[in-house]
């Protein structure tokens, strides 16, 4: 049974998980809505060319041609170094957690380091892909509309595309972004020789089963790698799942003993 002082640290570091989950769900979210804005706002200079009714489809597809160019000349790829942002304000934030419940320095290795670097890389190219389906369900709407013999309005085009290809982009920089967490909390932890993790996050309507179960106590790295969270990701990286709010803490053996030993003031 946790210690009162134990019990009051785990509710402290539950509050900071839960508190750096909601900040990170909505820098992601305004991301975003900052790229929709951007997006729409560049785009809608090629579709306005096509309001009306006075291209054929062929004529319609020349211009259309010209979407990715205009987004890319009006800057798109500096709108995807704000996700290089979002990762790297993780990792300072990572250093000053694990140095806060292990007491000890964050090393990682240049490996690991590499590999870190790769996974920030893979979600911007990520973000490209959605980036460049959301501009073909536009080429779409619009030749659709043409050949179906409707007028084309700009807004009216970006409205039905907009969604899914964007919203799709929001999950998964945030499930990146916990699973980027949780990878140099691991490593730090292998590479300072912590193996206690006390596993945090949310405890509420929408919790898994797998995650109410385990929130608030400590495993070793060896018993966290033979979990079994009933889907294909492995629970170090993926907690409970896809797009979980969860992650391990790496705790000391003095911090993981004040919260799991007896309480002598009870």
């Amino acid at each position: 049974m946790a210690t009162k002082k134990g019990k009051q640290t785990k509710s402290k570091l539950n509050r900071e998980a839960q508190r750096q989950v909601t900040e990170q769900e909505a820098r992601v979210s305004n991301f975003v809505s900052a790229l929709r804005r951007f997006l729409n706002r560049n785009l809608s200079i090629v579709l306005e060319e096509l309001e009306g009714d006075k291209y054929t489809a062929k004529e319609a597809a020349r211009v259309l041609g010209g979407l990715e160019s205009a987004v890319q000349d009006a800057g798109l790829s500096e709108q995807f170094g704000k996700i290089r942002e979002l990762f790297d304000e993780r990792y300072e934030a990572i250093q000053e957690e694990f140095k806060a419940t292990t007491g000890k320095a964050a090393l990682l290795s240049n490996f690991t380091q590499q590999n870190l670097n790769t996974l920030v890389d893979e979600r911007l190219l990520m973000a490209s892909t959605y980036v460049t389906d959301y501009i073909g369900d536009i080429r779409s709407i619009v030749l659709e509309s043409i050949v179906a013999g409707r007028k084309i309005k700009a807004r009216e085009v970006l409205d039905t595309a907009e969604g899914r290809a964007l919203a799709n982009i929001e999950t998964e920089v945030n499930t990146t972004l916990m699973a980027y967490q949780r990878a140099l909390h691991l490593e730090k932890a292998e590479k300072a020789g912590t193996d206690k993790f006390l596993y945090v996050g949310p405890d509420d309507d929408i919790t898994r089963p797998f995650c109410q179960e385990h929130v608030d106590q400590i495993f070793t790295r060896d018993e966290i790698d033979n979990m079994d969270n009933g889907t294909d990701l492995p629970v170090s990286l993926f907690c409970g799942g896809y797009n979980c709010r969860h992650h391990w803490r790496p705790v000391s053996d003095e911090l993981a003993a004040e919260i799991e030993g007896e309480d002598s003031e009870q």
